[in-house]
């Protein structure tokens, strides 16, 4: 099914929206202000051709669309790789909605706490691939975490049972 084709765990989904000061709505862009992105390295792909589903991939970026002209989102610059190949890109609306700059993929965001919704996404992938057990000890892949104690409650006196028992 398609949603096990986007819920799989292998693909990098990079989606940036930001919000501009107040509901300001972007118009939408003119056939000749879309460009199309441009990542060195990565060849592109039609979605069939790595089984993924095309037609979800066009509602979401008719999605996208209806998100900025309700205003919920000035603009927005997505892909998807999936096997090192792009198949997936949008990129419409505006990076900066005063001075009518087109959102195009050197757009620069600011990504504020991104970090462990990465690393969760990251830990998943090696979970989907077998390399990784999540009720695994932490010291097994950081060393320095081998002998590391955690504490139960404050009243303890040692660390507590591994798993959360007791």
């Amino acid at each position: 099914s398609s949603s096990r084709r986007f819920s799989s765990g292998v693909f990098l989904a990079v989606s940036l929206a930001l919000r501009g000061g107040g509901l300001q709505v972007a118009r939408p862009l003119r056939a000749a202000e879309r460009v199309a992105m441009r990542l060195p390295g990565f060849r592109h792909a039609r979605p069939e051709e790595v089984q993924m589903d095309g037609e979800a991939l066009r509602k979401h970026t008719a999605a996208n669309r209806r998100y900025i002209q309700m205003g919920y989102m000035p603009g927005i610059a997505e892909c998807v790789l999936r096997d090192n190949r792009l198949v997936y890109a949008d990129m419409q609306g505006y990076q900066d909605v005063e001075l009518q700059l087109p959102m195009t993929e050197r757009s620069l965001h600011r990504c504020f706490s991104l970090t462990k919704p990465i690393t969760a996404f990251g830990l998943m992938v090696l979970r989907d691939k077998g390399k990784l057990r999540l009720d695994d000890p932490v010291g097994k892949y950081i060393p320095a975490f081998k002998n590391v104690t955690v504490l139960k409650d404050k009243s303890a006196t040692g660390p507590g049972p591994r798993g959360g028992g007791g």
